[in-house]
């Protein structure tokens, strides 16, 4: 009965490990580098993580390197990842790149006031993130039953999956935490 709880269909979502130069930025779907200490975080972060069957990772690199680590690490047993821009960080649009502090004053008090359907910076609102991950989460249940599969993905995403799985509200959404190299099993 344990084997069998242990091994029963779910989903690992897990964060990317951090990151050099992100310190204050609005960054969602920017590409800074990991940070100096990567192989070591990698390394540590794909340690603690139990057998999977197969991994989807978003397309940005520091998902990619850590899905690509994550496989190297199961010698074989699971699939060679995959690669799904739904699972990408929410899109800050012309906020992407700049400090917290050099965005405009009126358009964060604008996002503060409705965090579900504005779109900040131009780019993409909360609404539409969980539209996708919801599409992805459904792919899921369908096409991976009886298995167990490593999502490596972004803060954003992981928290709206987390928020969707869960059944919890949207104002439960800030207070998930996402460490980076953290991760999160939930059952599908």
């Amino acid at each position: 009965m344990a084997e069998e709880s242990a091994r029963s269909p779910c989903i690992f979502l897990l964060r990317h490990t951090p990151l050099t130069g992100a310190d204050g930025v609005c960054y969602g779907r920017s590409e800074l580098p990991l940070a100096d200490t990567s192989t070591h975080d990698m390394a540590n972060v794909v340690a603690t993580l139990p057998a999977f069957d197969r991994i989807i990772s978003s397309p940005s690199q520091r998902c990619r390197e850590l899905a690509l680590a994550a496989y190297r690490a199961q010698q074989g047993r699971a699939v060679a990842p995959t690669f799904d821009a739904r699972w990408l960080e929410i899109d800050f649009g012309r906020w992407e790149g700049l400090s917290w502090d050099a965005v405009p004053r009126a358009e964060l008090d604008a996002w503060a006031a409705d965090t579900w359907n504005y779109a900040p910076g131009g780019g993409e609102s909360a609404r539409e993130l969980y539209a996708r991950v919801a599409e992805s989460l459904q792919d899921l249940r369908t096409a991976t039953q009886g298995t167990r599969t490593l999502v490596v993905t972004h803060g954003g995403p992981l928290r709206a999956a987390t928020v969707m799985v869960q059944r919890l509200g949207f104002a439960e959404h800030f207070n998930i935490r996402a460490e980076p190299g953290a991760w999160v099993e939930l059952p599908l």
